[in-house]
């Protein structure tokens, strides 16, 4: 890896990541080093020293502007890497989440976290810990770089550049919009992409709603299209599950956070634990499956 020069009285970025992910991790330092981005991570720790007495003090030190986070299932769930981002958040830095998964956050909890035998062992690992740092840390996390992005290295650049620009020297060029440089298409919704505010006011059917919680207008949106397309019920219920964990179905337990509706004069359960961005590409993924169109769905800028 390139020779990192690291000075702690300019600003910089800390990287957390877990050792598993070591050799992709090294690939991106040396390349963003090589922009020009001064960069703390562990490999600057001197061997022996302890990490509270050495990086905890450059984690929330004033210079550290940014926290790239490689958030892997190994990462969200491993309690070293939890207690960085614990930190980061506490200390108000600016957080970028890197994905190495098409899931979002909540449900690469759900599918290979929470059932996975190596982190239920405990150990180095705390599994209701993960579940805490998604949801305060990563669940409204609408900005991210997906590993799979052509333009991966720019899309970062891009991050920088609106975020924490004095962490790179010569850094160049005109910031981007965040949201269209920076999602990814697990959660673009296309006419569902809009920030959403803590309390929804939304026309659905001509019917206008005030003041729902995310998670009730979620499943007031599944409950009213499923009972309009009752004769599509089923079918929809298998193409919104398909390959995944279960996301709609008869039976509470199947979910980690279940919300029950009607539809049909049948009992569902909807599973309502996502972050807003995804909320909305679920409700885009129920349209799709029912072939409903989108303009019956009106929702008043948060």
């Amino acid at each position: 890896m390139k020779s990192a020069i690291f000075d702690k009285n300019k600003a910089y970025a800390y990287v957390s990541y877990n050792k598993a992910d070591a050799p992709l991790v090294e690939k991106d330092i040396a390349e963003l080093i090589g922009r020009g981005v001064n960069i703390w991570y562990d490999g600057l720790l001197p061997a022996g020293e302890n990490w509270d007495y050495v990086a905890k003090p450059i984690l929330v030190a004033p210079n550290c502007k940014l926290l790239i986070f490689y958030a892997t299932a190994e990462a969200i769930a491993n309690k070293n890497t939890q207690k960085e981002l614990n930190l980061a958040w506490k200390f108000k830095k600016n957080i970028l989440p890197i994905k190495a998964s098409d899931m979002d956050f909540v449900d690469l909890i759900q599918t290979e976290i929470i059932n996975n035998e190596k982190y239920a062992a405990g150990g180095m690992y705390d599994v209701s810990a993960a579940i805490d740092l998604v949801m305060n840390c990563l669940g409204d996390a609408l900005r991210y770089v997906p590993q799979k992005r052509d333009d991966y290295y720019e899309a970062i650049m891009n991050f920088v550049r609106h975020m924490a620009p004095d962490i790179a020297s010569d850094i160049g060029g005109t910031p981007a919009p965040l949201e269209a440089q920076i999602s990814d298409s697990h959660v673009d919704a296309g006419p569902f992409e809009q920030t959403l505010a803590k309390t929804v006011t939304f026309s659905l059917y001509g019917q206008k709603y005030e003041d729902y919680r995310q998670a009730d207008f979620l499943l007031k949106v599944y409950e009213d299209v499923l009972a309009k397309h009752s004769d599509q019920l089923d079918s929809a219920i298998v193409k919104i599950n398909e390959g995944r964990k279960t996301q709609i179905g008869p039976v509470g337990d199947e979910l980690r956070t279940p919300g029950k509706i009607v539809a049909a004069g049948r009992e569902l359960y909807v599973e309502c634990n996502h972050n807003p961005a995804t909320k909305l590409a679920k409700i885009k993924e129920l349209f799709e499956a029912v072939g409903e169109d989108a303009n019956v769905l009106e929702i008043a800028a948060g």
